[in-house]
């Protein structure tokens, strides 16, 4: 049996709770950020179209794991660090909001 549920805590901050993990959820539409207990998620997309892309930096020991068999294969400068996504996702949320204004969408 599952179990979640988000409760909207702000404008663009959501807290999503379920049986056994919970997490926080900051952005909306065309952008939102998801931190856990598993890591950070970023997804960028295009409202509307189902287009989306994902970048995450997890915490787990699978991923860890897995990420340290891939180091060989991914140059070091490729790597995403949490300060890296977020201040990605900063500048897009930034863009966002100047086209936004600009064009009164």
């Amino acid at each position: 049996m599952k179990f979640r549920k988000s409760f909207k805590v702000a404008p663009g901050l959501r807290l999503n709770v379920g049986k056994t993990r919970s997490s926080l959820s900051i952005g909306g539409k065309g952008v939102t950020t998801n931190i856990s207990k598993r890591g950070v998620r970023t997804t960028v997309g295009i409202p509307g179209s189902g287009l989306s892309q994902s970048f995450s930096s997890s915490s787990s020991s699978k991923t860890k794991a897995h990420e340290a068999k891939q180091t060989c294969l991914t140059p070091p400068n490729r790597k995403w660090s949490i300060w890296k996504m977020i201040g990605y996702f900063l500048l897009i949320l930034f863009a966002f909001s100047v086209v936004r204004t600009l064009f009164g969408i």
